[in-house]
């Protein structure tokens, strides 16, 4: 049986992250979500905050 990882692309965001890795996501990609934000050092610090505090 071969195994496949799942990952969520597309219209990621800080506020559905969360549960896109919780409901099975292996990883995301948040690329719109930090290059098209005002501050986007400040959003990839919140994105790497956000990995830091999750779960598991």
């Amino acid at each position: 049986m071969l195994s496949h990882k799942l990952v969520a692309i597309g219209g990621i965001s800080i506020s559905n992250a969360e549960t896109l890795i919780a409901e099975g996501a292996d990883g995301i990609a948040m690329i719109s979500d930090i290059s098209k934000s005002e501050n986007p050092d400040a959003r990839a610090r919140e994105w790497v905050e956000l990995f830091e505090n999750f779960p598991g």
